[in-house]
C-alpha cells in the first residue's frame, strides 16, 4: 500500500538524487519548530561524496531540484534541504487514500498473516479482581486490535492463573 505521503517522501528523495547527480544514501528528517518545511534532509552524509560544505550542498541542490506534484518548494537552512509539500496536490492525495481505503487507512501488511498471542489480563483467582485487572485488559484489546489491524492474526488470552498456592494446598491436605 502506497500512501500520498510515502509518494511525497519518495518524490523528495529522488528529485534530491537526480540534483546531487551521484547515487548516494540519503535520509529523511522532520524539520525543528520554526523551520517551514514539511521534511528536512540532512546534507552532512554528502559532504565527503560531493566534496564541498553541508551548507553549500543543500543550497547547490535546493536551486538544482526539479521538483513533483507533491512538492512545492526546496530551500537550504543551517545544512538541510527542506522541503515543502504542494498542500493542494498533498491534500488531494490523502482524500483519495482515504476514500480508496475507507476503514484500512493507515493499515499495512508488516503481519503477513503471522500468528500472534496477546495475554489479556491473567487475573490472580485467588484474590479480589481489581481496577488494575480492567486496565491490563483494556491494553491487551488495544494491542489485539493494532496488530490485527497490521494484518496479523492475533489470538487473545486471558489464562487465569496463579493456581500455585491452591493446589499447593490441596496437595498438603491430601499428604497429611
Amino acid at each position: 500500500m502506497v500512501y500520498t505521503y510515502e509518494a511525497a517522501k519518495r518524490e523528495a528523495l529522488e528529485a534530491t538524487r537526480r540534483a546531487a547527480g551521484a547515487e548516494v544514501g540519503l535520509s529523511l528528517a522532520i524539520p525543528p519548530a520554526g523551520v517551514a518545511a514539511d521534511l528536512a534532509i540532512p546534507c552532512f552524509p554528502l559532504a565527503a561524496t560531493l566534496r564541498a560544505a553541508p551548507q553549500e550542498i543543500a543550497t547547490r541542490l535546493a536551486g538544482a531540484m526539479k521538483l513533483g506534484p507533491l512538492l512545492e518548494s526546496a530551500h537550504a537552512s543551517g545544512g538541510y534541504l527542506n522541503v515543502t509539500f504542494a498542500r493542494a496536490a498533498f491534500a488531494a492525495g490523502v482524500m483519495g487514500d482515504l476514500r480508496r481505503l475507507g476503514d484500512r487507512y493507515g493499515s499495512n501488511d508488516t503481519g503477513g498473516g503471522r500468528t500472534v498471542v496477546i495475554d489479556f489480563s491473567a487475573p490472580n483467582v485467588a484474590r479480589q479482581m481489581s481496577v488494575g485487572h480492567l486496565r491490563s485488559t483494556i491494553i491487551g484489546a488495544a494491542l489485539y486490535g493494532l496488530h490485527k489491524f497490521a494484518d496479523y492474526r492475533p489470538i487473545g488470552d486471558n489464562h487465569l492463573g496463579d493456581w500455585g498456592t491452591q493446589f499447593g494446598t490441596l496437595l498438603y491436605a491430601y499428604h497429611t
